[in-house]
């Protein structure tokens, strides 16, 4: 409950909680119907922090933090997320650091996944809206469905020409927008 109401942020260590945390970010976008962001660590402690500074009257009130850990960090990686939360805490309304259990990285990996999506469920619930449907998804897809390409670089009454990108490049210039899924690879885990 205590992210009912709240812009949150999921952040993890990179590698399995980096995972996980993009995982908690789209179950919350899809199941509890509500904004959510997700980075990790290092990287976020390049610039992302400075952003803190600048919108911390918004995100004190409305900011939650979810920072998941677990017992496969590095002494090094510890370090950096415990320095990161010192310096931007009071920069959110709450953080909540979750610990993953498990003896294994897959253990600890489907115990921050699972944590995940049953907080996503409960808070769509909690909410008052249905986790399952996806309405926005199924609109989106069927405008998509009625576009066969997009031709770069071409503005609004341009015939493609000499002077377009479709000109120059001929197809190469049309992109399909179907891409191919990302896999993730489990044996990285």
């Amino acid at each position: 409950r205590a992210l009912s109401g709240k812009l949150t942020w999921v952040y993890g260590a990179e590698g399995l909680a980096e995972v996980a945390a993009y995982r908690w970010k789209c179950q919350l976008n899809e199941c509890a119907k509500v904004p959510c962001s997700s980075n990790f660590f290092p990287e976020l402690t390049h610039n992302e922090v400075v952003g803190w500074s600048a919108l911390s009257g918004l995100t004190r009130d409305l900011g939650a933090l979810v920072v998941l850990r677990h017992d496969g960090e590095t002494t090094a990686m510890a370090r950096r997320i415990d320095a990161t939360l010192r310096l931007i805490r009071s920069s959110f309304a709450f953080v909540r650091e979750v610990r993953a259990e498990g003896s294994s990285q897959v253990a600890r990996f489907l115990d921050l996944t699972y944590l995940g999506d049953f907080t996503s469920t409960y808070l769509g619930i909690a909410g008052g809206v249905d986790p399952a449907p996806v309405e926005p998804i199924q609109r989106l897809k069927r405008e998509l469905a009625g576009m066969q390409h997009i031709v770069l670089d071409e503005a609004p009454g341009e015939t493609p020409g000499a002077d377009s990108l479709d000109g120059r490049l001929g197809d190469a210039a049309s992109v399909p927008l179907e891409r191919p899924a990302r896999a993730l690879d489990v044996g990285s885990i």
